[in-house]
């Protein structure tokens, strides 16, 4: 995502409830002027229902603001895979409660990755993942990134400071 600064501290397998449990190890020290969220994809194989899942992303966004309340969260959609199939149309509404929720507040933006992934016929793209059919190979990521670059660059990069 160069050149905007990056601080990773995604990690593999999580949830909305993992995000919301630590949310304040993960965001706070940091003080950043943004975060991006990407979760929902776990959730929904789980069966956790779309509602619960926007409640806690609420609850998420409301610990940002109440230490951070010029940070600008960003959502993303829940990407489509061919090894969740069976659960894209909770994915669905999990993207649509996270546009509603986006739309509440000029602090929050949201980022639509799920769309790239989609061939013209509303079928998942079969070339963009490795062999477990979720995780993303290279060209994956590649589409990845760019979805996400392409809001950033427009929304945050008017942020960035340099050294020069």
């Amino acid at each position: 995502l160069a050149p905007l600064t990056v601080v990773p501290r995604g990690f593999g397998g999580s949830t909305m409830a993992d995000v919301l449990h630590y949310v304040d190890r993960l965001v706070q020290p940091y003080k950043p002027r943004a975060v991006v969220i990407y979760e929902g994809d776990n959730d929904t194989f789980y069966g956790v229902p779309p509602m619960q899942i926007a409640g806690e992303l609420k609850q998420i966004i409301s610990k940002i603001h109440a230490a951070l309340p010029d940070t600008r969260v960003y959502l993303l959609s829940v990407k489509p895979s061919l090894a969740r199939v069976s659960v894209w149309d909770q994915a669905l509404e999990v993207t649509e409660l996270y546009k509603a929720i986006a739309a509440s507040n000029d602090r929050l933006h949201f980022i639509d990755v799920a769309t790239p992934f989609l061939k013209a016929d509303g079928t998942v793209m079969d070339d963009v993942f490795v062999d477990d059919g979720l995780h993303l190979n290279d060209k994956g990521n590649r589409i990845w990134a760019a979805a996400i670059k392409a809001v950033l660059m427009v929304e945050e990069a008017q942020y960035e400071t340099t050294n020069d």
